[in-house]
């Protein structure tokens, strides 16, 4: 069996991927409950505050002029703060636990299979290559268990909760909220089908330049006796040129993502400002000031997790790749 084909195990579509890495996270499974309960405190911590600005403090404190219900909900929030860090600390500190000991487990397992190969293997595979696949590409799935998986499961609970108070605000105004996160889904969709490609692209050829170096060096008394340094080079040369414009490539096409996700911001902010006020104006819908601060505030909020999710969705390409 081939190592290519041991690490298939580790390929396949983004649902795939976890699926399959989650037989390395199971046997951390108390590790995971808690994590995913601190993410689930630094997600309702995100909403609070904006909730209670709009709501109690706009609405209510400030058109009664209210000062000692406004020291009390300062408290508050103050403590609101104070939970969503111990949370933000617990799932940060534990997803990289988490991560570590599963990068651990695959390597040593990628390992112990590299020493079962017959000899043919190892003659037609460059060590190069070989360490490439075992440090390299592994790394990059430390990345997605790290970073990447935590940062959608934050963004996820997020998203939804937002989603839901913006409905049970204002429905009409919540749909034209959420009316351009359809395109850039698509978009992002789109955006990752092509960097897994470009991905793939990088990977092979930083394996050729592993493996070039690694045989240049360990071959270097042949190479030195023979002359051959100049050629050596251009060969060198030539193969870090090739990975320098494959990164230039994914660059470029990243290039593109970001401005979407922000012009699309700014046509959605513009128009909940438009009609939010129009609706304050006219008294429609009972629309109030602090329900549209609220929605203003959600807005950010909401678009966090889809510009995330497209430098996530770079990680997890990346780590699809590998």
């Amino acid at each position: 069996m081939l190592l290519s084909k041991f690490l298939v195990q580790l390929k396949g579509n983004a649902m795939n991927l976890y699926l399959r890495l989650l037989s390395y996270v199971l046997p951390y499974w108390k590790s995971v409950i808690i994590c995913v309960l601190a993410m689930l405190v630094v997600s309702v911590g995100n909403l609070v505050p904006t909730w209670i600005s709009g709501r109690i403090v706009i609405d209510k404190v400030i058109v009664q002029g209210d000062l000692r219900q406004l020291h009390w909900i300062l408290l508050f929030l103050l403590g609101t703060y104070l939970v969503k860090s111990i949370g933000v600390m617990i799932s940060e500190w534990l997803s990289h636990e988490i991560a570590e000991k599963v990068i651990y487990d695959i390597r040593t397992e990628v390992y112990s299979h590299l020493q079962k190969l017959s000899f043919r293997f190892h003659k037609d595979n460059s060590t190069g290559d070989l360490m490439t696949r075992t440090v390299n590409d592994i790394d990059a799935m430390r990345d997605m268990l790290a970073h990447s998986a935590h940062a959608i499961i934050v963004q996820t609970l997020t998203f939804t909760g937002i989603a839901i108070l913006l409905f049970f605000m204002n429905w009409s105004l919540a749909t034209l909220t959420l009316f351009p996160l359809p395109i850039l889904g698509y978009l992002i969709f789109q955006f990752g089908v092509r960097l897994r490609s470009i991905s793939r692209d990088v990977r092979a050829r930083l394996s050729d330049v592993n493996a070039r170096l690694q045989d240049n060096l360990s071959g270097i008394t042949e190479i030195k006796t023979f002359a051959r340094e100049a050629y050596e080079e251009r060969r060198f040369v030539e193969i870090c040129a090739d990975y320098r414009n494959s990164i230039i490539r994914g660059v470029r096409l990243w290039a593109y993502m970001s401005p979407a996700v922000q012009f699309a911001l700014g046509i959605s902010w513009t128009t909940i400002l438009w009609y939010g006020s129009w609706q304050i104006i006219h008294e429609s819908n009972n629309m109030t000031v602090g329900q549209l601060f609220i929605f203003l505030g959600y807005l950010w909020r909401l678009f966090i997790p889809i510009e995330m999710a497209s430098h996530e969705n770079e990680r997890l390409q990346k780590a699809l790749a590998a």
